[in-house]
């Protein structure tokens, strides 16, 4: 599986996208920082993508109302308030899933 992480800039309200090995060189090590100083919110990739082949993020929302999030060690969705849990993603279940967007263009 690829890492990677993509930042919502909440200087410039956009995305900047990356993957690990980038991390390590001194100008991703500048870009990192400044994002930090800006206050980014970095999110990982799930490894997985949607219906359409679209890569899923935690973050995203879905087309059943569903947000994408990181619990416990799974890669899963939830309801916002969901007293339920968190219901896994599976290459299967994403079959069937359709990115609508992120929490940050809601």
């Amino acid at each position: 599986m690829e890492i990677k992480f993509r930042a919502w800039d909440n200087k410039s309200h956009g995305w900047v996208y990356f993957e690990i090995g980038q991390v390590f060189s001194d100008y991703a090590l500048g870009v990192y920082h400044e994002l930090c100083l800006r206050g980014a919110v970095f999110y990982q990739f799930t490894g997985l993508t949607d219906k359409n082949g679209k890569e899923i993020y935690v973050g995203d929302t879905t087309d059943a109302g569903e947000v994408v999030v990181y619990e416990d060690g799974v890669f899963g969705t939830t309801y916002e308030n969901n007293r339920q849990g968190v219901s896994r993603l599976s290459t299967k279940r994403c079959n069937y899933l359709k990115v609508t967007g992120n929490i940050h263009e809601l």
